[in-house]
């Protein structure tokens, strides 16, 4: 009833979660998962997403930022979500999309625990 095709790539259709990078050459690499939702209208409302339905459409979804990033990133973790939308005006060649939208990262420190007592210590109080 909504007249529009919706993909979604998750860890469930796509056997993996998706991954994405950023890696800035004086900042460093910040990495994690990701889900992304595209959305095409149907517009003669056939149920069939015809070639020429596919010059634009919308795109969401969330994404998750691992705390193994690199420089200024190093000690970074968190969430976020993303929308945009996208022109092609050649729907035969999907290398061809115009991409813009916006994210919304929240991000907070996430240091790595340093080890406080040696393997003989943790023996030690076992015995």
């Amino acid at each position: 009833t909504s007249y529009s095709w919706t993909g979604v790539f998750d860890e469930y259709s796509c056997g993996t979660k998706p991954e994405w990078e950023i890696e800035h050459s004086t900042n460093g690499m910040m990495h994690g998962t990701l889900v992304v939702v595209v959305t095409y209208v149907d517009e003669n409302m056939n149920g069939v997403l015809d070639l020429e339905e596919r010059d634009s459409g919308e795109f969401s979804g969330t994404l998750i930022v691992m705390k193994y990033g690199t420089g200024e990133f190093a000690t970074y973790c968190g969430g976020g979500s993303y929308n945009g939308d996208f022109a092609n005006s050649d729907p035969a060649n999907w290398a061809d999309d115009f991409v813009e939208g916006s994210c919304l990262l929240k991000l907070k420190t996430c240091p790595i625990g340093t080890q406080a007592a040696t393997w003989s210590a943790i023996k030690s109080m076992f015995e």
